[in-house]
C-alpha cells in the first residue's frame, strides 16, 4: 500500500503509469484487491511484463508476487471458489 503500482496509460504516444488513487471510502480489502485487478492489467493489457530486459523486473516480480498471495489468500475465504480453482 506504501507504493502501489501505478495504472498503465498512453500519453503523447508513450506507455506512462500514473499513480493509483486509493479510495479512502472502501474497506482495506477493497483497496487491496483493486491493486491486484491493476497488476493483473498492466500485465494482460498493457506493454508491462516479465522478463530479464524490463527496466523495473524487480518491482514487477514484487507486484506479481503480492498479488499472487493476495489471490490465494482469497481463496481460503471461499471453499466453493477454492474448489473450482484446484479442478
Amino acid at each position: 500500500m506504501a507504493n502501489p503500482p501505478g495504472k498503465q496509460v498512453i500519453e503523447d504516444g508513450e506507455l506512462r503509469f500514473r499513480p493509483t488513487d486509493v479510495d479512502p471510502d472502501q474497506t482495506r480489502a477493497q483497496q487491496v484487491l483493486g491493486l491486484v485487478r491493476h497488476v493483473r492489467n498492466n500485465l494482460f493489457h498493457g506493454g508491462k511484463f516479465v522478463s530479464a530486459e524490463q527496466d523495473n523486473n524487480h518491482r514487477t516480480h514484487k507486484l506479481v508476487a503480492a498479488s499472487l498471495t493476495v489471490l490465494k489468500c482469497c481463496l481460503t475465504l471461499a471453499p466453493e471458489v477454492h474448489n473450482r480453482y484446484e479442478r
